[in-house]
């Protein structure tokens, strides 16, 4: 959930040399439209700047050791919920103090 909307995110696992694995989710935000997908990102940012609009954007990554407490994606996804407001929040003051 982003702001209340579901969303779909990209996902990948890493792993480190010490054998530690890392989730890790992907999503862009472009003028306050939020996908995960290269091409949907890519049309966003064209539209907005033939809407005069600009071409603001973020790509957002988070990430969980695999094996924490939380569950690794859980642990995302609470997060992610959380502080979905305060980071669209952020991105938005930016804009606007440019």
């Amino acid at each position: 959930m982003w702001n209340g909307d579901a969303v779909t995110v990209r996902t990948a696992e890493l792993a480190s040399p010490s054998s530690q694995r890392l989730v890790v989710w992907q999503l862009y935000c472009i003028n306050g439209h939020v996908t995960a997908s290269d091409v949907k990102a890519k049309a966003y940012t064209a539209l907005m700047r033939l809407l005069g609009q600009g071409d603001d954007s973020a790509v957002l990554f988070f990430f969980s050791p695999k094996e924490s407490a939380a569950g690794g994606e859980k642990a995302i996804e609470g997060f992610v919920q959380a502080a979905s407001t305060a980071v669209t929040d952020a991105l938005h003051r930016t804009r606007e103090n440019r």
